[in-house]
Parts: structure tokens; sequence; C-alpha cells
């Protein structure tokens, strides 16, 4: 067993201390006032009360630091939900209207919703002109974060956004990896794409989801080394070019995809909850055991005393608080 937020502990000690000291300097003044005002003692039952409340109130304290249990492996009977989130690699992603770049937001993006989506399988595609799978299904939240952490370092300066072909490849590694092929596609892209006609053919027991990285201003493309440095910006002709969120494209899928909806993020909003929810309606209906590691709460290891003792405490306060004076003989 070990306690999960030790970095709250300096915290709890300064509340305690401030708390303890704050409490017993009340009491003493109190109890000063009381016998030199109407010549009472404080009672052994007090003496005791408050005891049993500071000690209480200390296991309280320790128990907000969470303590866990051994790791436990336990199977759970869970839906067979699929979502394979394509991630828009190309150059027009390096631009910086969005910071701290639009890749940086996607990458963000896809980390967020996988953990939203925790259980649910899922696969990370990376695509320009071509596309690779970079993760295949899985519910394993570390390898998920790793593979998009490193696409966020990729420097794609020359390539170009297929957008409809990489869809239609993920409905294809759909039917590959399942008898009845369902599930979700995420599209997390700016919109810029090179083919001339979208002609995309989603079946119905799949729902996908674009989400628009960019701006309408839009921005340039940086021009890195591979140590970071900036060198320049691409150009044409002699001119910046200039990479805007192409809106147009995802009005056209949705007019042309029953089953698709987009949403539009600037710097600081994450749809996760709303991509979710539109999610929710495929998969489910296969479910299969898996094996999940548990840390089970032991919190009631402080918990159970500090009440029992807070119990007492208000119990002993209610015998007798004062006492009469010892006389002396």
């Amino acid at each position: 067993m070990n306690f999960q937020r030790m970095d709250l502990l300096p915290y709890i000690i300064a509340g305690l201390i401030i708390f303890s000291i704050g409490f017993f300097w009340y009491q003493r003044k109190f109890f000063q006032i009381v016998k030199l005002y109407w010549f009472y003692d404080r009672s052994f039952f007090h003496y005791l009360s408050s005891l049993f409340y500071i000690s209480g109130m200390i296991l309280l304290g320790v128990a907000l630091l969470d303590l866990r249990g051994a790791d436990q492996k336990v199977k759970v009977e869970m839906p067979e939900s699929k979502t394979i989130i394509l991630m828009d690699t190309s150059a027009s992603m390096l631009a910086e209207d969005v910071q701290p770049s639009r890749l940086s937001k996607a990458v963000l993006l896809a980390k967020h919703f996988a953990r939203k989506a925790a259980g649910q399988q899922i696969s990370i595609v990376a695509f320009a002109e071509i596309q690779k799978k970079i993760v295949p299904f899985t519910s394993d939240l570390d390898l998920i974060d790793a593979r998009l952490e490193s696409i966020k370092n990729l420097k794609n300066q020359n390539g170009s956004s297929a957008i409809s072909v990489s869809i239609q490849e993920s409905i294809q590694y759909f039917k590959e990896t399942s008898e009845n092929p369902a599930g979700n596609i995420l599209v997390i892209t700016d919109g810029e794409e090179t083919a001339d006609s979208l002609g995309l053919k989603i079946p119905k027991e799949i729902k996908l989801a674009f989400v628009g990285i960019g701006t309408e201003r839009g921005g340039r493309i940086p021009l890195d080394d591979r140590q970071g440095f900036r060198f320049g910006y691409k150009k044409n002709r002699g001119q910046d070019v200039v990479t805007k969120l192409n809106e147009g494209f995802f009005k056209q899928i949705v007019a042309d995809v029953p089953e698709a909806k987009y949403w539009l993020v600037n710097t600081y909003s994450l749809p996760t909850d709303e991509i979710k929810e539109f999610f929710s309606g495929i998969g489910g209906k296969n479910k299969s055991e898996r094996d999940m590691t548990i840390r089970p709460v032991k919190m009631e290891v402080f918990v159970i005393p500090a009440i029992v003792l807070l119990i007492f405490a208000f119990l002993l306060k209610m015998i007798r608080v004062y006492s009469l004076p010892k006389t002396k003989k």
C-alpha cells in the first residue's frame, strides 16, 4: 500500500498545525475566563474530548493523501467500441495560427479524447499524402500517449492532405479487424483536401466526426531544422504560403454524409464530451471480457477510526464540561 497524493503532505501538515494551535489556544483562553469569573475548572472528560477531537482531525487529514492497496487484476465486461483517430500531419498543420501549432493542438485533442474514452479500442493513424498506422486497436493509454507525442515532433514540411483516401482506408481497416465492422472515425485536420472529388462511401454502422484545427485568418508554414531552429517560412513564387482553415470542406462532408458531424477548434476549446456523445450510439452490441488493473482505495483505514474518535469526542463533551475547583485543606 502507498499514498497517491504525497504532494499534499506539506499543506496537510501545515493546516493541521495551524488548526491545532488555534484550537488549543481558543480553549485555553476560554477556560481562563471561566476560571476567572465563575471559578470552574475544566473537567477531565473535556480534556479527553479535545484529545479525541484533534486525533480524529489528524486521521481525516491523513486520509486526504489517498491511500491505495496493491495492484489487483479484475475481469470486466465491456462493450466492443472502436475508434480510429486520423491525425493530419501535412505541412499545413505546422501553421501557428492556433497556438502552439495546429499539430500540437491536434495531439492534445487526441490525447484528451483517448482519456475520456477510456476502455474503448482506439487506433491512431497519421496521414498526409499517404497514411501510416501509428497504433493498432488498443486500450493501452500509455502507449497511445507515447505515440501521439511522437507525432507532435514531425516536421513534414512538404506533405499534402489526402483526407478522403485515408477515411476509405480506415473503413477497410474496420472490415479487416471485425466480422461486423462498426465504430467511429475521428478526423483531426485543417480541411485542406488535395483531391478534387471526395466521393466518400460511409457505411451506416460507422460514424464520422471531424475536428477542424485552424483559423479563417490562417497562418504561415514555418520551416525548422532538426534542432528546432527556424530558418524561414514556406514560399511559393517568392511569396509566403498562407494556409487557412477550410470550413467549406467540413460543410460539404456533413451535407454528403448523414452520419457525420464537425467541430471547429480554437486555441482554448476542446469538444471532447460532444464528440463522445455523438459517438455513443455506435458499438456496444458485442461485449468482451478484459483484464483491468485497479488499485483499491483504502481511505477507510483512516476515515473509520477518525469518525469513531469524533463521535467519542462529542459524547465525552456531553458528560461534563466543567468541574468544581479542588479546595485546599
